[in-house]
């Protein structure tokens, strides 16, 4: 089992979430910063966009789930098996090799190009998204993270959304 396979295992496993899937598509040179902006560095404007953006993107992460989840049961594994699989990829005291059936380790390289296709779709689509609302992925990655850690900032969201 690759390394490679693990890590998308492990990051299918979960929802496609907004930062995860635009982040990973981001080149490196325009990953956003690690500090947190300012509220007043944010414009109304910007906020409507992002709030837009955020509301295009929902959508396409449900459907994506259900996705995933179809295609991991359709490859013979249940939700509850394939986080049992999940969790020995993250364990490194575990061989992967030995819990894994030789059928399931087939039905994962068979997977992998399925799970792999979907989260590339989805998240060129959630970046269509935020450019079609008005926004750099970096500047809704920055938005995102400040509204995450700012009240007075997620305040405005929800006046303007009003």
């Amino acid at each position: 089992m690759s390394m490679v396979k693990s890590v998308i295992l492990f990051l299918l496993l979960g929802s496609v979430s907004i930062m995860d899937g635009v982040a990973q598509q981001a080149p490196p040179e325009s990953a956003p910063s690690q500090s947190v902006l300012s509220s007043d560095d944010i414009s109304d404007e910007e906020l409507l966009s992002f709030v837009e953006a955020s509301d295009a993107i929902r959508p396409i992460q449900l459907q994506v789930q259900e996705d995933i989840q179809g295609a991991i049961e359709d490859h013979g594994f249940t939700m509850e098996r394939f986080q049992e699989v999940i969790m020995v990829f993250q364990n490194p005291e575990m061989d992967v090799e030995e819990f894994l059936t030789g059928d399931e380790e087939e039905a994962l390289d068979r997977m992998e190009p399925v799970l792999m296709e979907l989260e590339m779709n989805a998240r060129d689509s959630m970046i269509d998204e935020i450019s079609y609302k008005g926004l750099e992925v970096e500047r809704y990655q920055q938005i995102f993270m400040t509204l995450q850690q700012d009240p007075d900032l997620m305040e405005r969201v929800q006046m303007l959304s009003q």
